[in-house]
């Protein structure tokens, strides 16, 4: 049976490392073209494509590529829809990193940490035309972190589901490692609520301290949480949620408290870590604060 894998990020790349590495042979490879980081700057390939190239793997821009090319495919977080022509002709599994249908769609991780879910999970999934709406093939769970950033969270689900996709490898036998096509038979319906998971823009990263503190803390969690510092915008890196019933301080006031930098919340403090002013680094929040002389809230900033 000859594969093909369609991927672009770094989970993507990690998951087609460790089954290459446990001598898992695609004949082609489908990703987004290369980007610039910067304006001016030179093209960078994806992450994905660092692998291919380094394994001399084909790299193709194009899914008709693997038409009359491969006949079983696996896809994770390729980053674009494929086509009914593709399918057609090619039966392609997708990894997908929720418990579908709980969260199909673009931000799977994110909208889990979000909605303040205590479990996700990988389901892998037959790729039909509308989105993550195919039946799968089998799945499993995984308990969400306390503070786990979605970041963290991507990356760890990507391991487990190497070690996953590894388990349907022909007897796990040390040679001819190929997909037993066996177990992509027969998939089961998709049951139970569903649910979506938009891309999140930046007005959904924008930090309110009118909102509980703990919807605060998972806003940063999934990263990109900004608010305003004067005409500025301060991104927060690194965050927690605590517990405070004082009403001593004003909403979004910046705060030191036993050496801990903290913004007053609604219904708590909001522990700030790591904060990254606009035009700067980032920066430990005790070196925020120290940017402003200020060992306690007087002359230290209200964020916004």
């Amino acid at each position: 049976m000859k594969l093909c894998f369609f991927g672009s990020p770094l989970v993507s790349a990690r998951i087609l490392s460790d089954l290459i590495d446990f001598g898992v042979n695609f004949e082609i490879g489908i990703t987004m073209p290369p980007k610039r980081r910067n304006r001016g700057s030179a093209l960078v390939p994806t992450e994905v494509e660092k692998v291919l190239s380094a394994n001399s793997i084909k790299v193709s821009y194009d899914p008709k590529s693997v038409i009359g090319v491969a006949d079983f495919g696996l896809v994770v977080a390729y980053g674009r829809l494929i086509k009914n022509d593709v399918l057609d002709a090619v039966d392609l599994v997708n990894v997908h990193f929720s418990l579908l249908p709980r969260w199909r769609g673009a931000a799977p991780v994110e909208r889990a940490i979000l909605s303040g879910d205590s479990v996700t999970g990988v389901t892998l999934m037959k790729v039909v035309p509308e989105l993550d709406a195919g039946p799968t093939y089998d799945r499993f769970e995984t308990t969400i972190l306390p503070f786990e950033s979605s970041a963290s969270l991507t990356l760890r689900l990507g391991e487990l589901a190497s070690q996953f996709l590894i388990s349907k490898l022909n007897n796990g036998s040390k040679d001819n490692k190929v997909f037993d096509i066996s177990k992509f038979k027969s998939p089961i319906p998709q049951t139970g609520e569903i649910t979506y998971a938009d891309k999140i823009d930046k007005s959904l990263r924008r930090v309110n301290f009118l909102e509980p503190v703990t919807s605060i803390e998972r806003i940063v969690r999934i990263g990109g949480a900004w608010c305003m510092l004067g005409e500025k915008r301060l991104q927060i890196e690194d965050a927690q949620a605590v517990e405070d019933t004082s009403n001593d301080f004003e909403i979004g006031q910046v705060i030191v408290l036993e050496s801990e930098v903290f913004v007053k919340g609604i219904d708590g403090l909001l522990k700030i870590n790591l904060v990254k002013p606009e035009g700067k680094n980032t920066m430990t929040a005790k070196a925020f604060v120290a940017g402003f002389g200020g060992k306690n809230a007087k002359g230290l900033p209200i964020l916004k």
